[in-house]
């Protein structure tokens, strides 16, 4: 049943097109080689042994995401194998190429071992909370159809909030004071969340959240696995509340950063801040075998192409 809203905001849960990111800017659409904190004034201060200013392209969609366009496809006639990724900057890629993002490797290395091409679709947001993906879920499921889920967030203070007009903000109760002069509704929306953050709410909102993320993909019968963008550790309290604490994949995109940070020119990104080539191929090897573990009898299927699930195209 479609979610019928009165007021313009219903394109936030639409059950027809993916809702577009709220990182969706006219300067942050179409080719480039420079997003957001991934900028090259910093690289000029600092620049990065094996990661030069022209290796990252980022290629932005007309609706914000680092993926080709979603809009006008037929999702039910596609024969491919979908691989969708929902969450934070970790999985967004930010100052990595593309091919070197998790999300790319582990389509590779599923496509190795499924004997067949994997497409992937990157909805990564850099900032976002556990709200975030629980929204997207509601579009992602009924249109794009996945066969397998990657989900990622940063779960400790983020917020989703909606401004007067449905505008989305990722808000962590630190209001910048840039904000109060560029972004008046932004500032006024960090507020707003440091009257309701705390590590109570926090818990409990993470615990919501990926209580809803079990009944959705459950019920609709898509595997699932979750990456946090901060540390495992973080979730324990939690694990023995859900279905299948083994879909928590640690021990996190922060752990291996700090493991790697003193090898930086494979361990950090351009920007010195996200993860690096190798800590991503470690988290798609973790996903893959978990993937295995967990969902045998899904992989022995997909290894089985039918009329439903044919060879991919690029």
């Amino acid at each position: 049943m479609d979610v019928v809203l009165d007021q313009p905001p219903a394109y936030l849960l639409s059950r027809r097109r993916i809702p577009p990111s709220p990182d969706l800017r006219p300067d942050r659409v179409g080719r480039m080689h420079w997003y957001s904190v991934d900028s090259a004034a910093n690289f000029r201060k600092r620049p990065h042994a094996s990661i030069g200013p022209q290796d990252v392209e980022y290629h932005i969609n007309s609706d914000g995401y680092r993926c080709p366009e979603l809009a006008g496809r037929d999702w039910a006639a596609d024969p491919s194998f979908r691989l969708v990724g929902i969450g934070s900057s970790g999985l967004f890629g930010a100052a990595l190429p593309e091919p070197d993002t998790f999300l790319a490797v582990l389509a590779r290395d599923l496509a190795a071992t499924l004997g067949r091409p994997v497409t992937h679709w990157n909805l990564g947001v850099g900032g976002s909370s556990p709200d975030l993906v629980t929204r997207l879920l509601c579009s992602v499921l009924p249109v794009m159809r996945p066969h397998l889920l990657v989900l990622t967030a940063f779960p400790i203070n983020r917020r989703e909030l909606f401004g007067e007009t449905g505008r989305p903000f990722t808000v962590d109760a630190r209001p910048h004071w840039q904000h109060r002069l560029l972004d008046p509704e932004r500032s006024a929306m960090h507020r707003a969340a440091r009257t309701i953050c705390n590590p109570a709410n926090n818990l409990m909102n993470l615990l919501v959240n990926i209580k809803t993320w079990e009944s959705f993909c459950d019920d609709a019968g898509v595997p699932w696995l979750f990456v946090t963008e901060a540390y495992t550790r973080h979730l324990e309290p939690l694990l023995g509340l859900l279905r299948e604490p083994r879909r928590i994949v640690g021990p996190g995109i922060h752990a291996l950063i700090d493991a790697h940070r003193d090898e930086p020119s494979t361990g950090l990104a351009r920007d010195f801040i996200h993860a690096g080539r190798l800590p991503n191929r470690l988290i798609a090897g973790q996903l893959l075998d978990a993937l295995t573990a967990l969902y045998p009898a899904q992989v022995a299927a997909w290894r089985q192409p039918d009329q439903t699930m044919g060879a991919a195209t690029a």
